[in-house]
């Protein structure tokens, strides 16, 4: 069983799932021009908690896009 992290900040969005063999343990996601490098890692601490997973050592891989956006540093 593979456990995912995936982020998103591609365009205006920013969003964290966290992933288990295809099935969504739990997801956030939040409509934003700009505020992504602030708003991501509270999110992703938030979605891993809530998949009940014991925390990102709990986690197999993250997976991220690649853009287009104006938040390019994460990726």
């Amino acid at each position: 069983m593979a456990t995912i992290l995936g982020i998103d900040t591609a365009t205006r969005g920013c969003s964290a799932a966290v992933m288990r063999d295809g099935i969504c343990l739990a997801h956030e996601a939040e409509i934003m021009v700009r505020g992504q490098s602030e708003a991501l890692a509270p999110m992703m601490d938030r979605v891993v908690a809530a998949a009940g997973i014991g925390g990102f050592d709990g986690l197999d891989a993250v997976a991220v896009t690649r853009g287009p956006g104006a938040f390019t540093g994460l990726r």
